[in-house]
C-alpha cells in the first residue's frame, strides 16, 4: 500500500475528544481495514491501537481513544496498513519510528492547515500564511479582496463554564477606513485599523454556546500597507467544544 498523509504537528487540548488521523491509502488489491491500524503512545507510554473507517475515495480516518490528556503531553503515532493481497504486504507511515505531536493550550495554525472547523464567508476565504506570525511560522490571513468586499472566518463553540476568550491581531490597511472587525454572536465587540503588530484581545464570555467571527472589510477606494489581517493563538474556556459547522456536511461530534 502506498499511504499519503499529513503529519499532525499539534492539537488543542479542548478538542482531544474529536482528534482524528486521516490517510489517503491506496492499494490495487484493496486496503484489510481489519488489520489496518494506528499505533500511538502518549509520552512514550504504548495506547492500544485503533482501526480505520473507509471514508470514500481512498481517505481513511481513525479516531483517537478516549484518554486522560494533557497540556505538553507528547503524542506518537504511526499509521500501518496492509492489502488484501494473497501475500499481504504492510506498510507504514512514517517507514521508520514514529512521527511526534504536542497537546497545546490553544488554536494555533503551525499544522499549516485549517485542523478545525472553520466557516468562510465572504468575497474570499481567509487562509494559513508563513508571512507572519505571532510565534511559531504560520497564521490565517484575511483573503485577497478588493474595494467593497469582505473576508471573514468564524467558529462555534459551546463551554460549560464561564471564562475568557483571548486571541493575537495584526493589522496592516488604510487608517479609519479598511478594518478587521472582531464579533460575538453577530454582535461587533471591536474593530482595528491601519498599522497595528502584533497584540492580544481578551473577552470574557458566560457559559453558553456563541460564534466568533473576524471580519477584514474595505471601503470603495485607496489601499495601503498589506491590505489584510491576520489572526493567531486563540484561547477559549477550558470547557469549550467547538461544533462542526452544518455547511462541512460533517456531523457534530458529542
Amino acid at each position: 500500500p502506498v499511504i499519503s498523509h499529513t503529519p499532525i504537528k499539534e492539537y488543542y487540548v479542548n478538542l482531544w475528544n474529536d482528534a482524528e488521523i486521516k490517510a489517503e491509502i491506496t492499494d490495487n488489491t484493496g486496503i484489510d481495514l481489519q488489520n489496518s491500524h494506528v499505533e500511538w503512545k502518549v509520552n512514550g507510554t504504548s495506547q492500544n491501537n485503533f482501526n480505520f473507517i473507509y471514508k470514500g475515495n481512498n481517505i481513511y480516518s481513525a479516531d483517537f481513544p478516549d484518554a486522560e490528556i494533557v497540556i505538553g503531553d507528547i503524542i506518537s503515532y504511526r499509521i500501518i496498513a496492509e492489502d488484501n493481497a494473497n501475500t499481504q504486504h504492510t506498510t507504514y507511515f512514517p517507514e521508520n519510528g514514529y512521527t511526534d505531536f504536542t497537546i497545546t493550550d490553544k488554536i494555533s495554525f503551525e499544522q499549516n492547515q485549517f485542523s478545525h472547523n472553520w466557516i468562510f464567508e465572504g468575497n474570499q476565504n481567509w487562509f494559513v500564511s508563513s508571512d507572519q506570525a505571532q510565534d511559531g511560522s504560520y497564521s490565517a490571513k484575511s483573503g485577497n479582496i478588493s474595494d467593497n468586499e469582505t473576508s471573514s472566518i468564524s467558529i462555534e463553540f459551546t463551554c460549560e463554564l464561564d471564562g475568557d476568550i483571548s486571541f493575537m491581531k495584526k493589522i496592516s490597511s488604510e487608517e479609519d477606513w479598511d478594518y478587521l472587525h472582531f464579533y460575538i454572536d453577530e454582535i461587533q465587540q471591536n474593530e482595528w485599523s491601519g498599522e497595528i503588530d502584533w497584540s492580544n484581545e481578551t473577552y470574557p464570555i458566560s457559559a453558553g454556546t456563541y460564534n466568533l467571527k473576524w471580519e477584514f472589510s474595505k471601503d470603495g477606494s485607496v489601499s495601503n500597507g498589506g491590505d489584510c489581517a491576520w489572526i493567531d493563538n486563540i484561547t477559549l474556556p477550558a470547557s469549550s467544544t467547538i461544533y462542526v459547522s452544518q455547511k462541512s456536511g460533517l456531523s457534530c461530534p458529542n
